[in-house]
């Protein structure tokens, strides 16, 4: 799927470049230098795409999406900002509990609950939204 999105930026990169080529004609170097940044980014994401290949074809990762995972969670890894605020939009939508919220922010309870007061995110009591439904089904097969 990684691959498809490449080749349609590709096949967008190439219509767009048609197209600003024309007009970095008519602009100057600026457009120019526009342009040669768009083909090198580009030319960088179709390497990236041969990485990954590689790195599957060559037996390091099963498949795709072995390393997709693995990406993300050297992500997360790097990134704690990025950890702690997917837990805290997770919570906010009611689709984990706080203290799960806690456990994939890699935090205390404690701090958790802080970390909510401090981003203006009310601490909910209950259950989640994926327990309330359960709940509610098991009450009405009583």
């Amino acid at each position: 799927m990684l691959a498809v999105l490449f080749r349609a930026a590709g096949l967008l990169f190439l219509l767009w470049s048609s197209v600003v080529k024309v007009w970095a004609e008519a602009k100057g170097f600026i457009i120019g230098g526009i342009m040669m940044f768009l083909m090198v980014m580009a030319m960088e994401a179709n390497i990236v795409v041969k990485q990954v290949n590689a790195l599957i074809e060559g037996g390091y990762y099963p498949n795709k999406a072995e390393f997709v995972e693995d990406a993300i969670s050297a992500f997360f890894e790097l990134r704690k900002d990025m950890k702690v605020a997917s837990a805290i939009e997770l919570y906010k939508k009611e689709e984990i509990s706080i203290s799960k919220a806690a456990e994939l922010a890699g935090l205390d309870m404690e701090e958790m609950k802080r970390v909510l007061v401090e981003e203006g995110v009310g601490i909910k009591r209950g259950f989640t939204k994926d327990r309330r439904t359960a709940a509610s089904e098991l009450s009405g097969m009583v």
